[in-house]
Formats: structure tokens, C-alpha cells, sequence
């Protein structure tokens, strides 16, 4: 009984997700998205912008104009034409992804260890037992290692496609 009321509620949240993610996105122009990308982009963010006729231009982000772009060092900066922008890639770190990686390692590990440690010293029982030991060393692990990956990951630089 209890098994076909949590089927039912799940099939009742899932599939008005599942039909609403079907539905074709509204038409928007590429040049309302190209906008909406460089409003997200912050002022001194480094930007790579590849443009009509193959050409490339990178800097940090001066300012942006109502029809333009100004990259590069303060010293030479160089105005791109928003309706030249094909492509326009964002230079972020790593730290979110290092964190997730290296803390899942960290909580496996030390979650494991502990309670294989545990469970040989207290092999005729104790309290508390060796499964609440492993929870323990599966969340320190965990954050120690969310916390390394973390400060790892931001010396990883990587592009991340802002539009299209």
C-alpha cells in the first residue's frame, strides 16, 4: 500500500516536469541573447571573443557600450562590435569542480578507513558502533576534502562558453 502511494506521488511530480521540459523554449534572437550575455559578464573579467571572419580577440573586460566591447590592458584597449561577437567564452576557476571531486575522495576514504579501523578494534562491539564511526569519518573527510579541492581548483583556470 505504502509502495503504490510513493509510486503514485512520484509519477504525479515527474511527469508535468518531464512535459514542461518538451516544450520548445520561446525564439529569441541572437542578438537579445548575445546581450544577455555580456550584461552577466563583470567589469575587469577576462573574456575571449571569437568574431565574424575568423578572428579572435581577448582581454579583461574594461566596459561595455551600448553596441561594443572594450578589452584589453588599460594601456591599449580595443572596442568589439557586439554584432561582430560569434562566440564570447569567460575565463573562470576550477573551485567548485575540486571541491566536489576531492571531497567525494576524501569522503569515501576516510568514511571507509575509519570504519575498517574501527571494526578491527571493536570487534566484539562497542559504543559507538562502527557504522556511526564511518558516518563521522565520511563527513570530516568529506569537508576537509571540499575544503582542499577547493583551494586546488582555483589554480585551474578554465573557459566557460557564455554565448551561444
Amino acid at each position: 500500500m505504502l509502495a503504490r502511494l510513493v509510486a503514485a506521488i512520484t509519477v504525479c511530480t515527474l511527469v508535468p516536469m518531464l512535459a514542461a521540459a518538451q516544450q520548445p523554449a520561446p525564439a529569441d534572437s541572437a542578438a537579445a541573447a548575445r546581450e544577455r550575455a555580456v550584461t552577466l559578464l563583470a567589469p575587469g573579467a577576462h573574456v575571449r571573443v571569437q568574431l565574424r571572419g575568423g578572428g579572435r580577440a581577448s582581454g579583461s573586460l574594461l566596459s561595455v557600450r551600448r553596441d561594443s566591447l572594450v578589452l584589453g590592458p588599460p594601456e591599449a584597449p580595443r572596442a568589439v562590435a557586439l554584432a561582430d561577437v560569434e562566440r564570447l567564452w569567460e575565463r573562470k576557476h576550477a573551485s567548485v569542480a575540486g571541491a566536489i571531486v576531492v571531497g567525494a575522495i576524501g569522503a569515501v576514504s576516510a568514511g571507509g578507513t575509519l570504519y575498517l579501523i574501527w571494526s578491527i578494534i571493536c570487534w566484539n562491539g562497542c559504543h559507538p558502533g562502527a557504522g556511526t564511526m564511518g558516518l563521522i569519518g565520511a563527513v570530516a573527510g568529506g569537508l576537509g576534502g571540499a575544503a582542499i579541492g577547493g583551494a586546488l581548483g582555483t589554480l585551474i583556470p578554465t573557459w566557460r562558453r557564455r554565448f551561444p
